[in-house]
């Protein structure tokens, strides 16, 4: 038996929030890690964005195809570099993401 999965052509955003050190190059260090975990292919195929809320409060803005590699990396860079990182929260509306932040002040 065969199902169809109907094929949306408007990805969703997804948000992530994450607390770091303050003055963490967040971005950089994404980019080192997903070279890590598979090479050129997966860094330029994961599109991610970094909105800064506060010092130490940051937003990436993906897509579901990109949300598990961006999760590896910050998992790794949490095991490896930095022990103080969180993810705080993951959802597809900036708002409630926001809200999240400003409740783990």
């Amino acid at each position: 038996m065969r199902f169809e999965v109907p094929v949306d052509l408007k990805e969703r955003r997804r948000y992530v929030c994450v607390r770091h050190p303050v003055g963490y190059q967040l971005s950089k260090r994404i980019r080192d890690a997903l070279m890590r975990i598979g090479g050129i292919k997966c860094c330029s195929f994961s599109k991610f964005s970094i909105i800064s809320i506060k010092s130490g409060f940051s937003i990436i803005r993906t897509n579901e195809k990109s949300l598990k590699a961006i999760l590896t990396a910050l998992l790794i860079l949490k095991y490896t570099e930095c022990g103080e990182m969180e993810v705080l929260g993951i959802s597809g509306n900036m708002r409630k993401v926001k809200e999240i932040c400003q409740r783990m002040e």
